[in-house]
């Protein structure tokens, strides 16, 4: 019944080819069409990723307090979230440590925790990303005493581009207007439905002490206020009055007041400090006073340029960081949160939107580097120049059916379904060389149209039995779903589509492309072609 059925649908198809050889100029202009068509409208909104998500077994959890927490505040709230997760299936390990969230991000502070969870493997539990989300919701839940609290669940990758956490950067030459923009940057991506949870280290701050001094105050008094500022620090701190010998052996003299004199920033007020234009030694409180303020951790700047890190942890239905970094950057601009010279940009080189833009910008030259090559081999093996381009013309309509397909499965693209097209230049041409190769020899005994028709008609099978030996290969590179199944799923889809429209597309582009510009070098019986 099936070689019933091929040979009805090879008898079928040669009786098509036929009158669609005398519409050759329709047909390619149809192929070139369709292919623009699809590179230049369905192309740009295909989302790129430099590789895929990945479910390594691992998740990190990050508590943040408020600003000043003691340590063993944070400790005590860590450990209820420890016996939580303790208490999950899925939880094999935890490893914590509380004053630091285990990275560079925040640095040390008593108020911040970090916990790496090591997870059962994946056959005995459900998706990490989909785990992460859940997580950070029950935590928040657990923790609701404190409103201040915040908690990070994000998935660690082995790669770059791995995943949920992404990074961006802000920066700006006026501090202030960072400050401003880190505040409503914050607020406006914590509201993003596929945001789960956004800090920035320039909200990390630490309780100080300032003292101001008040201008009025100091008028008259012949101090100025970088004096005063010296005073304080010579008292708190000491200076270096000189030097003395021993044995040899060079030593500081250090003068600086006795530290139990300062036990708090009452004792700082009442320290002397001499006026000289008065006459008279005064009290620092006399000056100005102290007003408890909040200050960032750190400051960072690249390039003179002030700039702070946004870490957001995405939701598991989140569009990959390239496409969301161009999401949120236009939505920003929209709402002016990047005015005054604040940009929006990736963390650092190799972050997973910018190796995104990377992969996306190289991968066409590196594809069209590719055809080129394979052309100068072709051209090299059949000894003409015009033969080759039959040969590959059915990779664009390959490359065409690639991207719909990528589209309607809302796969994306990634380096593993770049290098599927790679793969495609070869798969793809091969139906060419099967047809065109036995094209050539037939052209020598029958007319030309007919050697066409002929040679179809007979090389109809082996296409199609390559064609499925193929298919059968994309099928568990798409369906599989062990640990690692993820590295060949675009892979599969690209192999997928390429071959499906290559081939049905191949039986009547090259036919009728061959005889729209071979007919009048072969008008009836010819050999094979020259270059």
């Amino acid at each position: 019944m099936a070689e019933a059925g091929l040979q009805w649908l090879r008898d079928r198809y040669a009786d098509t080819l036929s009158a669609a050889i005398s519409r050759g100029g329709w047909i390619l202009a149809g192929a070139v069409i369709f292919f623009l068509g699809t590179l230049f409208l369905l192309g740009p909104r295909i989302p790129f990723s430099f590789v895929p998500q990945a479910d390594s077994g691992v998740m990190q959890i990050n508590l943040r307090l408020a600003p000043g927490a003691p340590i063993d505040v944070t400790n005590a709230a860590t450990g209820r979230a420890e016996a939580w997760l303790f208490n999950q299936h899925e939880v094999l390990s935890v490893q914590t440590t509380v004053g630091s969230n285990g990275t560079a991000t925040f640095g040390s502070s008593p108020n911040i925790a970090g916990m790496t969870v090591q997870m059962v493997p994946p056959r005995q539990r459900r998706n990490i990303f989909v785990l992460a989300a859940e997580y950070r919701k029950n935590l928040l839940a657990l923790l609701r005493d404190q409103p201040s609290a915040g908690i990070s669940a994000s998935t660690a990758g082995g790669l770059q581009g791995q995943g949920s956490r992404v990074s961006f950067t802000l920066s700006t030459s006026d501090f202030n207007a960072l400050s401003e923009a880190n505040t409503r940057a914050l607020a406006f991506l914590a509201a993003n439905p596929h945001v789960e949870d956004a800090a920035s280290d320039l909200s990390q701050t630490t309780l100080e002490n300032d003292f101001v001094p008040d201008p009025n105050r100091l008028s008259g008094t012949g101090i100025t206020p970088g004096a005063l500022a010296e005073a304080l620090q010579t008292y708190t701190s000491g200076t270096q009055a000189s030097m003395v010998q021993l044995g040899g052996i060079s030593y500081p003299i250090i003068v600086q007041m006795d530290p139990t004199g300062l036990s708090g920033a009452q004792s700082l007020l009442n320290l002397p400090v001499y006026s000289s234009a008065l006459q008279s030694t005064m009290r620092t409180r006399q000056f100005g006073t102290f007003i408890l303020s909040r200050t960032p951790l750190r400051l960072d700047r690249t390039n003179r340029r002030y700039s702070t890190d946004i870490d957001l942890d995405l939701a598991p239905d989140a569009p990959p960081p390239l496409a969301f970094q161009n999401q949120v950057t236009a939505e920003m601009r929209r709402a002016d949160i990047l005015a005054n010279g604040v940009s929006f940009d990736t963390e650092k080189r190799f972050g997973p939107a910018d190796l995104a833009a990377q992969l996306a910008g190289q991968a066409p030259l590196a594809f069209l580097l590719a055809l080129f090559l394979v052309y100068l081999v072709m051209g090299a093996q059949f000894n003409s120049w015009r033969y080759p381009v039959y040969l590959l013309l059915p990779v664009p309509l390959a490359l065409a059916g690639a991207l719909w397909l990528a589209w309607a499965l809302r796969t994306g693209l990634d380096i593993f379904g770049l290098l599927g097209m790679l793969m495609l230049i070869g798969l793809s041409a091969k139906n060419a060389i099967l047809y065109l190769d036995f094209v050539v020899e037939r052209m020598k005994v029958m007319p030309f149209r007919d050697a066409l028709v002929e040679s179809a008609r007979l090389r109809f099978r082996p296409i199609i039995m390559t064609t499925l030996t193929v298919l059968v290969i994309s099928f568990p590179l798409i369906f599989g779903r062990g640990q690692g199944a993820e590295f060949g799923q675009k892979l599969g889809v690209v192999m997928l589509g390429g071959i499906i429209s290559s081939t049905v597309l191949t039986f009547y582009v090259v036919p009728a492309a061959f005889y729209l510009f071979e007919r009048k070098k072969h008008p009836d019986k010819s050999g094979p072609m020259s270059g």
